[in-house]
């Protein structure tokens, strides 16, 4: 939608969203224009993402660019993929953020694109008003997320912890069932020296595998090898990875 030369966009609905998932976007939209950058939060927490109103300029305060800013908290589910955008000035200070609901909601089909408000959206809207754009991977990298962009992951500290805190948890189990695979040897008779003792190794390794996961240093090296396979040329097998900048 178009109003004065402005943008205004609202949000994406997924056709088979959950009332919870629907509370996240209801009553939201973004205005982008050649004057203005505008953000109106849900009515559901709208402390999350607070109402911005900022000017476009080249002054401090006032908007310069739009962010694409994505971080990555695993759980026994999902990759935890979260993408903000964040609205900055020309020194880069992050002056409000809004919530892109990439992976939350949409539908699977290709030609439909991810999220409430999808980057293609977005980065046309901004680069048409005048904003710089800009793309930031930081998944995996919580404490220059946090520095740079503070407040634009509501609960980062919280995320980072349970990332933490569910690597612990596997890890613990893992361990566990190693030491009940030892005993087995050490104690068993018979085929249950064998059997149960491999039975428990496999838990052992499968649960270890999946401490890895949550650790934020293995997201990030996870994240390095995703994005250069992506940047590796296509129909080149074995082609030397583009020289990164």
């Amino acid at each position: 939608m178009r109003h004065h030369g402005a943008v205004i966009l609202e949000p994406h609905h997924g056709r088979y969203d959950s009332p919870r998932t629907r509370r996240a976007y209801d009553g939201s939209s973004v205005e982008i224009g050649p004057d203005r950058v505008r953000w109106v939060p849900p009515t559901h927490r709208p402390d999350e993402h607070p109402a911005f109103d900022l000017p476009v300029g080249d002054r401090p305060g006032e908007a310069h660019a739009v962010v694409r800013v994505h971080a990555a908290f695993p759980t026994r589910y999902d990759d935890g993929l979260v993408t903000t955008y964040v609205v900055t000035d020309t020194g880069g200070t992050p002056l409000g953020s809004f919530p892109s609901g990439e992976g939350s909601t949409g539908s699977a089909l290709p030609q439909h694109p991810p999220g409430w408000y999808p980057a293609p959206v977005v980065r046309d809207a901004a680069e048409r008003a005048g904003l710089a754009w800009d793309d930031q991977d930081l998944v995996g990298r919580t404490g220059e997320l946090a520095a740079t962009f503070p407040g634009s992951v509501p609960h980062l500290r919280l995320w980072q912890v349970m990332a933490w805190v569910q690597g612990i948890a596997y890890l613990a189990m893992s361990l566990v069932c190693l030491v009940v695979a030892l005993l087995w040897v050490a104690l068993g008779e018979g085929s249950d020296r064998v059997v149960l003792p491999l039975a428990f190794g496999f838990f052992a390794v499968a649960t270890a595998g999946l401490a890895l996961m949550f650790f934020p240093p293995w997201v990030r090296s996870a994240r390095r090898r995703q994005l250069a396979r992506a940047e590796r040329p296509a129909g080149r097998p074995g082609a030397e990875e583009p020289t990164r900048r």
